[in-house]
């Protein structure tokens, strides 16, 4: 195992900042071209917590909590893709990082190739890893009816967690994987998955 305590303390830090309106918490490590890394729903930054050392021999690597996800705040209403998007533009304006690599899993997948399509000034390269992108199935629904049954569950998932969600501490994936320590035992019914819940 590579030693990087020397690293974490001399380039680690563990800043806020406001961007759209949104407290969003990010962490920054190492050194080299800016690579901001970018997560799913239902989890926070720390899904790159094993990546981290590695990446920030070669990077100046961030990675901070969506838009409430975790440390981030928690804004009212409900958040849009649009809403990541414009928080993600914002975060690579304010660090100085254009132009970014970009790097996103499951939603936050989307969210980096919602942003190179919109801004494509602020991404140098983007890597995402099986973002959701049922939108370009929709022609496909006819041959594909287990499409409608899955938007239905993610809705009913999306429409749960939702209602999980409040202000204060609660409104963070940390709070809410403890609420739900359980698993599938604690989703309600009507949101019965074939996979299981984190």
């Amino acid at each position: 195992m590579v030693d990087t305590r020397g690293l974490k303390r001399r380039y680690r830090t563990m800043p806020f900042l406001q961007v759209n309106g949104t407290r969003l918490h990010y962490e920054r490590t190492g050194a080299g071209d800016p690579l901001v890394l970018v997560h799913g729903s239902w989890v926070d930054s720390g899904v790159w917590e094993a990546v981290l050392p590695t990446l920030a021999r070669s990077f100046d690597v961030v990675s901070y909590d969506r838009r409430g996800h975790s440390r981030s705040s928690c804004p009212p209403g409900e958040g849009s893709i649009r809403d990541d998007v414009e928080d993600l533009a914002g975060l690579i304006e304010l660090l100085g990082l254009s132009p970014a690599c970009v790097a996103g899993a499951s939603l936050g997948g989307s969210i980096t190739l919602r942003l190179a399509a919109a801004r494509p000034e602020l991404v140098r390269s983007a890597a995402v890893h099986e973002p959701p992108l049922f939108d370009l199935l929709k022609s496909e629904d006819a041959d594909w009816p287990e499409l409608a049954e899955l938007r239905l569950r993610l809705a009913a998932v999306a429409t749960w967690r939702r209602a999980t969600w409040k202000a204060g501490p609660d409104c963070t994936s940390i709070g809410w994987r403890q609420r739900t320590a359980a698993g599938r035992a604690s989703t309600p019914a009507s949101v019965e998955c074939s996979w299981p819940m984190p």
